[in-house]
This record gives structure tokens, C-alpha cells and sequence, in this order.
């Protein structure tokens, strides 16, 4: 993603960047960064990338001690929206992953199949955030 140098102020106060997709036609992505108790997050519009900004801060709860035993089994399968909830990624960057790859939000992959698929440094977040039981 790039930007064109737009960066304003949204009305309560967040900073709302600007971007463009890399795809031809540069589709707009908005990017937010609450004021305050930081947090950031990209939406399809300025609404939501605020809204998942909000949620990022407000809304994050820690894994319960079960959880993570239920998740670090090897053969568990993670949906788009758990490992949303999990990693605190945001629905833009989810959606723009799973589009790369063809894949749309019913997909469900163990920790190792979205390894395989590209997961990269989330792929090691998510493994991090669920192995570490106690």
C-alpha cells in the first residue's frame, strides 16, 4: 500500500491516513490511529477502520488458560474471525490476505497449514499467543 500524502482529522479526534492498494486502480484503504490510549488499525472505510481501532484497544481480552489449551492442539483449526480476535489483526488486513490467496473468510487452517500458506509473522503471534500455556 502507498499513500498520496492525505492524512486528516476525523471528528473525534482520530487521524485517518489515506491508502491505496497495490492492485491496479489503487483501491482506498483508510488507516486510524486513536488519540489518547493509542491504537491503529486499517478499514474499508474511515467508520470501520475507526471501529476496529476501538476494538484493538477497548475490546482485546487476554486468552483464557483453556483456550489455550483447546487452540495449541496440532490439529485445531482457526477461522479468519477467531484468529481476528486472537491476534487483534483487523478485518481490512485479514480480507486483504485471504483475497492474495484466494481464500474467503469460511477457510479454516491449523497454525502449520497458515504457515504454509504465507502466514509469516502472524502465523508466529498466533502460534506464540496459544503454545504458551501453562
Amino acid at each position: 500500500m502507498w499513500t498520496e500524502g492525505e492524512v486528516f482529522e476525523a471528528p473525534g479526534g482520530e487521524v485517518i491516513e489515506v491508502l491505496y492498494t497495490k492492485q491496479v486502480g489503487g483501491r482506498k484503504v483508510f488507516f486510524a490511529e486513536l488519540q489518547g490510549e493509542p491504537a491503529c488499525a486499517h478499514g474499508e472505510t474511515v467508520e470501520e477502520a475507526i471501529e476496529e481501532a476501538l476494538l484493538k484497544r477497548d475490546g482485546s481480552k487476554p486468552l483464557t488458560e483453556e483456550e489455550k489449551k483447546k487452540y495449541s492442539a496440532e490439529n485445531f483449526k482457526f477461522s479468519p474471525s477467531l484468529f481476528k480476535r486472537i491476534t487483534g489483526a483487523c478485518n481490512a488486513g485479514v480480507n486483504a490476505w485471504l483475497e492474495e490467496r484466494g481464500l474467503d473468510r469460511s477457510v479454516k487452517m491449523t497454525i502449520q497449514e497458515f504457515k504454509d500458506a504465507g502466514g509469516g509473522a502472524w502465523a508466529k503471534k498466533l502460534e506464540s499467543m496459544v503454545m504458551d500455556v501453562k
